[in-house]
């Protein structure tokens, strides 16, 4: 699959379908999702700041249980090793769109 998030597995794609993140990913100025061996990626653009703000409480209450973490400035890593599907999307939908 291949769209305005990049390359990503159809199994991530659809996860994130699933969560409604790619209809609220202008709001969130989401710019880029990928998958790299047991961690997903979300970067944002540039001007998101007020968003990545707003995710760094999420940080701090999803990091010890599911390695939701701040890499850098504009870019969270969610350690999906060993969480199940709609462990993942519930998670997501929490954290990014307040779900």
């Amino acid at each position: 699959m291949r769209d305005r998030f990049g390359s990503m597995p159809s199994s991530v794609g659809y996860l994130f379908d699933l969560a409604g993140i790619r209809v609220k990913a202008t709001e969130l100025k989401i710019r880029e999702v990928r998958h790299s061996g047991s961690a997903l990626f979300i970067q944002f653009d540039a001007d998101a700041a007020p968003t990545v703000k707003q995710l760094e409480h999420w940080s701090g209450v999803l990091g010890k249980r599911l390695g939701f973490s701040t890499v850098g400035g504009l870019e969270i890593r969610v350690d999906t090793k060993g969480l199940e599907a709609k462990d993942l999307v519930k998670m997501l939908k929490k954290a990014l769109i307040g779900g």
